[in-house]
Order: structure tokens, then sequence, then C-alpha cells
């Protein structure tokens, strides 16, 4: 008897003689998923493409089920599992998933252990193949021959080997072990000497290179097409799931969204005092949504409440990276900047009251932070109006610059209407700065 490994605490391995309830519920769920997918597309396609989707749903469950009542109706006396110990090895063997009863072999009894796992690969029609494996495992011992299948019946099989690369795992705690592989599937003789090497399966890279390799020009070309499609078809999906499907609200989002939108339509609609009304009635739903800090304050700088539209844009500071109903209505997945709506109407609030220093604080944030150039151009009013002439000529400069660019690049984010608006500024400011330099009162 070889020197075997000790073992701490027992070991046991399910031994896959039918598919177990959990594999049959992923599988019921992964049919209900595409069943529900069709039935969305039927109500939303033609009908002649609808009722091509559900032929294929037919085609699907017609090959599914058939399998899975076999394999999970077993009716023949089956071990299902095996379990190791320093000193024994069990098989516990069951008949429909009843437990019959077990049979323990001492480790010393053991003359030898061989595994034999068989893979071939059939036809299922006319061109597709599937690998067909089952796992027999034959014991000698000082008492007779004790053997048992895997998979016996070699039928449709969702782990193909996993049974063999479980035996591998443990072999060095089995006396005596040996093991081969037979059968025309290639694929799964590499991997099992792989598994034997490196203690792991053979990752899916390493897989595709050595298919890849064996591959006729032909083979290439199609499973090339293929690779292609199924990219596509996934990407479909992720814009499908992105643009269709409509996210899921709770009571209280969609009685917040309700009011929220109605605020909304009011606010451009130029109605602010409305909008408030129902902004705030949004907030009975949940008031710490950022956007709404920025509709409200929004509302209040439009109506010349500045002290209150300050006031409430900076409490809404303090949310920013509070959870967003809005956000997740319209599925936005990026970031809004909310902190710079935010302080763009504290900008504009402290300009009108004409609280030049905290609008320039206001806006040197926004600019700081990659906000659009129109906040150089109030940046630049600000330190106009505070006396910093060269200051605010370098804004206004900055401003055209990026005026200038954006036209001579076809977009239409400014025109030239503000172009001269700026310019009119730079002139004011050349003006001022000329004029006090000679010590000449400004007249503006």
């Amino acid at each position: 008897m070889k020197n075997i490994k000790p073992i701490r605490n027992k070991i046991k391995i399910k031994v896959q003689n039918q598919i177990s309830p959990m594999v049959l519920l992923v599988v019921f769920l992964i049919i209900l998923a595409i069943l529900g997918g069709l039935v969305y597309f039927m109500f939303h396609s033609s009908s002649s493409r609808s009722g091509h989707g559900i032929g294929e749903l037919i085609a699907l469950l017609v090959f599914l089920i058939p399998l899975l009542i076999q394999n999970a109706s077993n009716k023949d006396e089956y071990v299902s599992d095996m379990e190791i110990t320093a000193k024994d090895l069990t098989l516990i063997y069951k008949k429909k998933r009843k437990f019959l009863g077990k049979e323990v072999i001492p480790l010393k009894d053991i003359k030898s252990f061989h595994v034999v796992l068989n893979s071939n690969i059939s036809n299922v029609g006319t061109k597709t193949k599937v690998v067909f494996s089952d796992t027999k495992v034959t014991i000698k011992t000082v008492n007779g021959t004790i053997t048992f299948e895997e998979n016996s019946n070699a039928k449709f099989t969702f782990c193909s080997y996993s049974f063999m690369l479980n035996l591998l795992k443990i072999a060095y705690y089995i006396p005596y072990f040996t093991y081969e592989v037979k059968g025309n599937a290639e694929s799964v003789k590499e991997d099992v000497e792989y598994f034997a090497i490196h203690g792991r399966k053979m990752p899916f890279i390493t897989r595709f290179k050595s298919d890849w390799k064996k591959m006729k020009p032909s083979g290439k070309f199609a499973t090339s097409i293929v690779i292609f499609f199924v990219t596509l078809s996934l990407c479909g999906l992720g814009y499908i799931i992105f643009t269709e499907i409509p996210p899921v609200l709770n009571q209280n989002e969609k009685q917040f969204m309700n009011y929220f939108n109605r605020g909304y339509e009011a606010r451009q609609n130029e109605d602010y005092q409305t909008a408030l009304e129902l902004f705030d009635k949004a907030g009975e739903f949940y008031d710490k949504d950022p956007e709404l800090f920025y509709s409200r304050a929004y509302c209040y700088e439009k109506l010349g409440y500045y002290d209150k539209a300050v006031s409430v844009a900076k409490e809404g500071l303090n949310y920013v990276n509070s959870k967003s109903i809005y956000k997740k209505a319209h599925k936005y997945h990026f970031n809004l900047h909310f902190d710079l709506y935010l302080y763009s109407v504290i900008g504009d609030s402290y300009y009108k009251s004409e609280n030049y220093a905290e609008a320039k604080e206001a806006y040197s944030y926004i600019i700081a932070n990659g906000r659009n150039a129109w906040h150089y151009l109030q940046r630049g009013k600000c330190e106009y109006y505070l006396g910093e002439y060269k200051e605010a000529m370098s804004d206004f400069l900055s401003f055209k610059a990026e005026i200038e660019e954006t036209i001579k690049k076809g977009y239409h984010w400014y025109d030239e209407e503000d172009l001269q608006k700026v310019q009119q500024w730079i002139d004011k400011t050349t003006e001022t700065m000329i004029i006090k330099e000679k010590g000449t009162k400004s007249p503006f």
C-alpha cells in the first residue's frame, strides 16, 4: 500500500447520477427568462417575428424537458455520495433520492481504485455536437470488487467530468488510485491532464487558444462569425435593458416622480410658483434628492428670492452624494455633478443681489471643477464690479477664445451673439483700465 496523505476532516464528494434540484431550478429560471423576453417582444414586434420567437422557445423546451425529466427521475439504485476519512471510504446508496444505506470500506483493505472517464462527441440532429460523458469506478478490496458509475446512462449532463476532477483533487488520500480517459473527446482528455498537473481547471483562454490552433480555416471563420454575433447580441441585450426596461420604483418613489415631473413641466413653462408647490409636495415622499434641491433653488432664484435660493442650494450641497430618485428613474449611470448645478444657482443669486465677492467664489468653484466656459464670463463680470480689472480681462479673453474655438469646430454651444456680448465686456474693461491709469473717474 502506498503512502497516502492523512485526512484531518471527513471529505464528501457528490456523485452526479442525476440533476440536482438546484440545477433544475436554475434551468427553469433560464427558460422562464427566455419565455418572458419572447413574450415581451411579442407585444413590441411584428406578428411574424413574434411567432418565430415562440417557435424557437417551443423547440428549446422540446429538447430540454424530456432530458431533464429523464435525468431527474432515475429509478435505479445508485451511489449518491462518497465520504473519505482517515480510515474509511464510505459509499452512500440511494434510490429516487431516498437513502438506502451505506457501505464502509476500510482504506487498508483497498487493493486498487481505478477510474475510467469515457467522453464522446456525438451529433444531436444534423450539425450540433455535444459531449456525453460517464465515469466508471472500480474498487478492488480484499473482500471482492465494487463498481458504480456516474451518469451511467450517458445522457444529457451539465457536469460532464466534474466527478472525475473531484476525484483527482483527493487522489492522494486514496490508496492505489489510478485513472484513464477514453473516448473521442480530445478536449476532455486535455482538461483532465491539465487538472492532474496543475490542480485546477484549464482557463478559458488557454482552452480557446488550444482549440483555435486545431481548427481548420473554415472552422476559424465560423467561430469568428459566432463570436461576432454573440457579442452583437449581448450588446443589443444590454441596450434593451438600458433603454426599454423601465426602472423598478416603489410606491413612494413613484409618488415622488409624479409630483416632481409635474413640477419640472411647470418650471419649463416658467410657472415657478406652481413648480415650487409641486416640488414641495414631492419632498413629502423623499426630501434628500439633490435634483429636488437644485430645482427648488432654481425656482426661488427666478422668482427673485435670492437669499432663499442660496439657503436651499447650500443645504442641497450636503446631499449631493445621496440617493437620487430622479437619477434612478431616468436610468442615469453617470455622475450628474449636482454640486456644480447648485453652485451655479448660488453664484447667480449672489450676482443678482450684487454680492459679487460671494458670487465670484461660487463661479470659481464651478470653473475649477470643469464646468462650461460660460462661468468665465460670469466670474469676469464679478471681478469687474469688484475693481479687479486685470483678472476680469483674463476671464473675458478665456471665454472669447472658447467661443471662437467652438464656432470654428462647427459646434452650436455658443453663437455670434455670445461673441458680441463678451466683446462688449472686453471693450468696457479696456476703457475702464485706461481711464483708471489716467486717474480719471470711470463713468461706469
